[in-house]
């Protein structure tokens, strides 16, 4: 029987023996590979010019529809260079009331009626901030949602009475879809949201 440290001693022999061997067939082909792949693309293009030509416009278009595929603009376009944190304005929310500022975060709920608003997920755990926009003039689609964005916007305060809060999460209810139980809403609410002007939605 070969006690630990022996098979140990044994493994790093083998192993010793059979890196060089490896690092030959790597070189192998790493020299031979492109000599076969330029061989194979010049049989094909001479044995099927016009395959070969519609390939290459396929993977043209291919490219191009990956690299317009990763971002799209909506609205005003962005002009601050650093986003404020999420986590930021919703700890000291007055701070940033009228002011203009920019957030980064994942999608996490889109309007399903209209698309005119979407909720960012914040910098920390369990934050989110709503994106609202004037109906019609942007238009955010469904599948924004699990994207990330960049949104520019002004931060608004938003003072409920009791009925204008359950006005407004019996509203929001019905647009996503959930079950409203208005016993949730046990007074007046304050929430803040972002009034958004333009944004970018990546991966779309």
């Amino acid at each position: 029987m070969i006690e630990p440290e022996e098979m140990e001693t044994v493994n790093n022999s083998t192993t010793d023996r059979f890196y060089p061997c490896m690092n030959i067939v790597k070189c192998f082909i790493d020299s031979i590979a492109p000599i076969v792949l330029e061989s194979a693309i010049k049989f094909y293009t001479t044995r099927y010019p016009m395959k070969a030509a519609l390939s290459l416009l396929l993977a043209g278009l291919l490219t191009m529809a990956a690299a317009t595929a990763e971002a799209r603009n909506y609205g005003d376009p962005l002009t601050l260079k650093t986003p404020t944190p999420v986590s930021a304005i919703l700890k000291n929310p007055n701070a940033f009331i009228g002011k203009t500022v920019q957030v980064r975060g994942l999608v996490v709920e889109v309007c399903a009626k209209r698309g005119c608003w979407l909720y960012l997920s914040g910098d920390k755990p369990f934050q989110k901030i709503q994106i609202k926009v004037v109906d019609g003039v942007i238009v955010f689609p469904m599948n924004a949602r699990g994207k990330m964005a960049t949104v520019e916007g002004i931060v608004e305060k938003l003072e409920m009475t009791r009925q204008q809060a359950l006005t407004f999460h019996r509203h929001m209810a019905e647009e996503t879809g959930q079950k409203f139980d208005p016993k949730t809403v046990t007074g007046p609410e304050i929430s803040y949201q972002i009034r958004g002007t333009g944004a970018t939605v990546e991966g779309l």
